[in-house]
């Protein structure tokens, strides 16, 4: 490790220790980082430079999406969607977070854009799995587990960099293995996190499960009674009401909820069937709802914090790249002699690196890295490549990636801070368990 490697290395765990210990924002502290890091390794670059790597894209997307579900929440859109699909849950309170990882698996399946999946499915699952008893954080979580499935159908992007880079190394990809192995894995885990849920609505006293279930927006029914006992995340799961719950029967369509509906549809046409930036018409259709239909908290629900956070880290990740610490990380994983440990190292690096780089470079960076081992080793080429794209999108799941940080800007606002910490747990423990369970697929 060279020196510019243990400094840029220091002050991301310095910003991570004083933005978890403090109520400093992770995102400001990071901005500072970058320009502390850029004024000693990268000298000759201005201000405009050094911001370079702040992620304009993702910070369109984050405003966009967050705008238009404030509007809609604002104006009642929320409140009758969540009526709506309470009908199809019927009080089956585990019902929300099945339905949610189905269809996350089918959209990206069909090729929808993770990021696109994410604002379809999270801000009314998370909201309707509130109601039933069902934390913010278990229904955010397998909907990023099936969006982690489906995106390795062989139409989406990420399965095709990763069957393409296999193919550019001379070793013949097998599409339909890569998807049936993600799948598989993200079930078993999906799976496993409904199960330890089931486990914990089971244990209910006879009167909280009996108490019925308002839907409403944010834990709040029409009536306006405030539910906290459904804020308090994953430990609270067992003190709130997951079978036999009936919601009261949703109002009329109004004006604005008939066109905010209309607009979420617009969205979904554009972003899902005509490839429109999801961001850009999320805005677009946010602003126009806003001047139609104003309301005094019309802006509430923009994650402002969140989309802070994620930008001014994702900032001096970007610094760090250039500085080439993360080149000279990979380097280091590709040097290592047993092909099966190298694999796991790899496995390891990608899944830390993930929690921050994109997806995509990490899936093509860990396939390339991959190849000669695979050839040397005589290792199963199809089993390594899905034990590098499960490590890298079970860590994926973290706040700091753009579909996390979508799914923490869908939760009620009651709930972000808690969900954010949760995922940012999960992540951080899947760096080590992701990669070892995924060597179960080069083994067998």
């Amino acid at each position: 490790m060279t020196t510019v490697d243990l400094v840029s290395s220091l002050l991301l765990l310095a910003v991570f220790v004083i933005g978890t210990t403090t109520k400093a924002n992770i995102g400001a502290l990071g901005l500072l980082a970058s320009f502390l890091l850029g004024s000693l390794y990268l000298r000759d670059e201005d201000v405009s430079e050094l911001l370079s790597g702040f992620p304009i894209s993702l910070f369109l997307l984050l405003l966009g999406v967050t705008y238009l579900f404030s509007v809609a929440g604002s104006n009642g859109t929320m409140d009758w969607l969540v009526g709506a699909t309470s009908t199809l849950v019927q009080g089956r309170g585990l019902a929300v977070p099945v339905g949610a990882y189905t269809g996350a698996v089918f959209l990206t399946a069909l090729g929808a854009p993770s990021q696109a999946a994410i604002a379809v499915l999270a801000p009314v699952a998370i909201r309707l799995g509130r109601e039933c008893g069902i934390p913010s954080f278990t229904t955010g979580l397998v909907i990023l587990l099936g969006v982690g499935a489906g995106s390795f159908s062989p139409v989406n992007v990420l399965a095709i960099i990763a069957n393409e880079s296999l193919a550019n190394g001379g070793i013949e990809p097998d599409p339909l293995g890569l998807f049936a192995g993600m799948v598989v894995g993200n079930t078993v885990i999906a799976t496993a996190v409904v199960a330890v849920q089931a486990v914990l609505l089971r244990r209910r006293t006879p009167v909280e499960a009996a108490r019925p279930v308002a839907v409403g927006v944010g834990g709040a029914g029409p009536a306006g009674i405030d539910r906290p006992d459904l804020a308090d995340g994953p430990d609270r799961a067992d003190d709130a009401a997951g079978t036999d719950t009936a919601g009261p029967a949703r109002a009329p369509i109004d004006l604005p909820v008939a066109c905010t509906l209309a607009g979420l549809a617009v969205v979904l046409v554009g972003a899902l069937g005509l490839g429109f930036d999801l961001g850009a018409l999320a805005l677009g259709v946010g602003l126009l709802l806003h001047v139609l239909f104003p309301r005094p908290n019309s802006t509430d629900g923009i994650a402002w914090p969140i989309i802070l956070l994620v930008c001014g880290l994702m900032t001096y990740i970007g610094v760090m790249q250039r500085v080439g610490t993360f080149d000279r990380l990979g380097d280091a994983l590709g040097g290592i002699g047993s092909p099966l440990l190298a694999i796991l190292v790899i496995c390891l690096g990608l899944a830390l690196i993930s929690m921050f780089a994109a997806s995509p470079a990490a899936i093509g960076t860990g396939v390339t890295l991959a190849i000669p081992l695979i050839a040397v080793g005589g290792l199963p080429a199809t089993g390594v490549v899905i034990a590098i794209c499960l490590s890298i999108k079970l860590t994926d799941t973290s706040p700091f990636s753009s579909v996390g940080a979508l799914t923490v800007a869908a939760t009620p606002e009651e709930d972000r801070t808690k969900v954010f910490r949760w995922l940012l747990a999960w992540g951080i423990a899947m760096i080590v368990i992701g990669p070892l369970l995924s060597m179960l697929f080069v083994v067998l």
